[in-house]
């Protein structure tokens, strides 16, 4: 177990975004922090105008497929709140498949932490068993040898 809350999960990069419920309908580059659950997303890496600030507790993450409404660009990946009607998804694109991985393993690890303690299996699988050799098809499954096992 963790000591200090903020060393539970962070992360920090650049990625395209795309908001479902705005009305331009176009990706724009961001610099996103993830720290512990929440995630801030700014204009650059200067920190210096944030945009958005989104608490993602219970926030599903998924890899995107032919029934997402948008035009798909690099690896893309979307968080949405299954439990509310009103919150459109928000759209993600990273450059790289390891990228991209690498947000979906640390923001799915930070939506579970329950209690500031992360949970480590999501449907019985180990969320540190998805990395960049990992593949994943449009549906969210992770393809190994064994089993196939729904990430969503």
């Amino acid at each position: 177990m963790m000591n200090n809350r903020t060393d539970l999960v962070k992360n920090s990069g650049s990625l395209h975004i795309y908001y479902a419920n705005k009305t331009f309908k176009h990706w724009k580059k961001r610099w996103l922090q993830l720290q512990d659950q929440q995630l801030s997303i700014y204009q650059d890496s200067f920190y210096k105008r944030l945009e958005k600030t989104i608490h993602i507790q219970n926030y599903r993450v998924s890899i995107t497929n032919s029934y997402d409404s948008i035009s798909h660009k690099g690896y893309t990946f979307k968080i949405y709140n299954p439990y509310s009607s009103n919150e459109k998804p928000i759209y993600f694109a990273a450059n790289t498949k390891q990228s991209m991985t690498q947000w979906i393993n640390a923001l799915r690890l930070s939506a579970s932490i329950i209690n500031d303690v992360p949970v480590e299996t999501y449907f019985g699988t180990d969320l540190h068993s998805i990395d960049s050799n990992t593949e994943l098809d449009y549906n969210g499954w992770m393809n190994n040898n064994s089993s196939k096992t729904q990430y969503k």
